[in-house]
């Protein structure tokens, strides 16, 4: 198990520069309009922190974060090899 959080940290360090900002969702939802803002905003205002109540809610939750989490992977992965 330590040999792979070992290479999760590498690959952080690799993949996402010091020099990288990181915003909140809230903050996130100060830069976005128009339908993009009314579709984050129902979310934000409604599901966002609140707690989980059932099996089914919890398992939505998980598959949103984990989409999100590869979003942004593979997103960095994209843009570091655009700056080769």
């Amino acid at each position: 198990m330590e040999a792979k959080l070992i290479k999760f940290f590498i690959f952080i360090e690799k993949y996402f520069p010091d020099n990288v900002t990181f915003m909140t969702y809230c903050e996130y939802l100060n830069t976005i309009t128009g339908d993009t803002l009314s579709l984050h905003k129902e979310y934000h205002d409604n599901h966002y922190g609140f707690p989980i109540e059932n099996d089914d809610e919890l398992f939505e939750r998980l598959m949103f974060e984990i989409n999100q989490l590869a979003f942004i992977v593979m997103n960095a992965l994209y843009m570091s090899a655009l700056n080769k």
